[in-house]
Parts: structure tokens; sequence; C-alpha cells
């Protein structure tokens, strides 16, 4: 992940003969505020006041014991008091954030199954077991089986001049501290997620938190 600070440049119009200003020159967007945060060939410029954290995990799940290490990034908006982020959905401290992730992630993203931009949209997962409940996380008592009736279908959203795959899906977890009931059945919790995947590219980005800066971000983002 390159992070490049200040206003992104931009060519200059030439100026009309007469002098006065060519039109152009009042039409033309301002280049976007911040820094440059890339990932594999997606370019996107964030808030200066946002942390952008690089780290390596080993992707590797049960039924693909080798797929290895592979860099993922972390966009973080606020402060975050854990020194690292999971690449699933348990986190060690409150630290809202999105997850880019890449090929060797999106291998295991359907709860050990790769993630497919043409059939459902499968909860991001990588544990074949529901996952305990992101801190901070607004969640509600749900149902599992009902939550499998009902799986997303994908429509898209724009990142830069291309379309993503696009999911609002609701996500299961557990309650380390609340997990079973008295008759022995789990207690499960449902978290609203939405998450882009842009299958040619390999990028994957998951928001347990919604935030909403991410639609303009991506938006005016750039897949070079």
């Amino acid at each position: 992940m390159r992070v490049r600070h200040g206003r992104r440049p931009t060519g200059l119009p030439s100026p009309s003969p007469s002098g006065s200003p060519s039109p152009s020159a009042s039409s033309s967007p301002p280049a976007p505020e911040g820094k440059e945060a890339a990932y594999r060939n997606l370019a996107l410029t964030v808030p200066e006041d946002w942390e952008v954290r690089v780290q390596e995990d080993d992707f590797s799940h049960p039924a693909e014991i080798g797929i290895g290490p592979e860099e993922w990034t972390i966009l973080i908006p606020g402060e975050c008091e854990a020194d690292r982020a999971g690449f699933g959905n348990s986190d060690e401290a409150a630290c809202p954030h999105v997850k880019v992730l890449g090929p060797k992630a999106i291998a295991g993203a359907g709860h050990g199954m790769a993630l497919s931009a043409d059939g459902p949209a499968i909860p991001y997962d990588p544990s074949t077991n529901p996952s305990p409940c992101p801190i901070g996380v607004v969640t509600r008592r749900t149902d599992i089986a009902a939550e499998a009736g009902e799986c997303a279908a994908f429509t898209t959203r724009p990142v830069g001049d291309k379309r993503a795959a696009y999911a609002e899906v609701t996500a299961v977890c557990i309650d380390p501290e609340n997990s079973t009931a008295a008759d022995g059945s789990p207690i499960l919790f449902g978290y609203d997620r939405r998450y882009r995947f842009l299958p040619e590219s390999e990028i994957l980005l998951v928001d347990n938190y919604g935030i909403e800066a991410m639609d303009g971000i991506l938006a005016g983002g750039r897949l070079e």
C-alpha cells in the first residue's frame, strides 16, 4: 500500500489568447484533498487524518492449507487502540475500519469458500463457524437458518470509472460471553455489513461499521 500526501497533481489549462480564463478552467472539478492510499491497482484519496495500515496475514484455512500469506490494508477513520486488526470479523479493540483485501483473502471469503460476484452475496467470513461479534457494532438476535435463506443479491456501485459488485448483508456472529441458550442451542447475533467486490482486480472491501465517507472516496478512486 503506497501512501502519498497532499493534493493530487492535475494539468493546468492553457490561458486563452485574450488572457481571460478558458471555459474549462472554471468547470474543472478541484482535485480531492487528502492522501493517496493504493492497493494492487486501486488508488483512493482518503482524508489526511485517516490512518492507513498495511498488515500481512496467513489466509490459509482447513480446506486450503497452502493459500499462504498476503498483505492487505486497513483504512481507519478515527482512533484505533488495537495494534493489529483481524482479517476476519473479530477485533482486539474497538476500531471502526474498512478492510481492503486481495486474492488470497477472497479465496476463503465465504466461510472457507471463494467469493463469486455471479453468485449470492455470501457474508464475508473466512472462518467456517460464526466469529465473535466485532467490537462496537450494533447487533441483534438472529436466526441463522432464516438468514441463510435470504442471501442478498449483488447490485453495483461506482469505484472510479468502473462498477463494483455491491452488497448489503446481515453477518452472523456470536457473543463469547452469551453464546449458548439454556437448552444448549447457540445464541446468534446479526449485524449490518456493506462490501464491494472487484473480481477482475481481485479486491474486496469490507465495511462492518457503515462508514458513510467510503461511498464518495470509492466513487472518486482510480483503477490503474
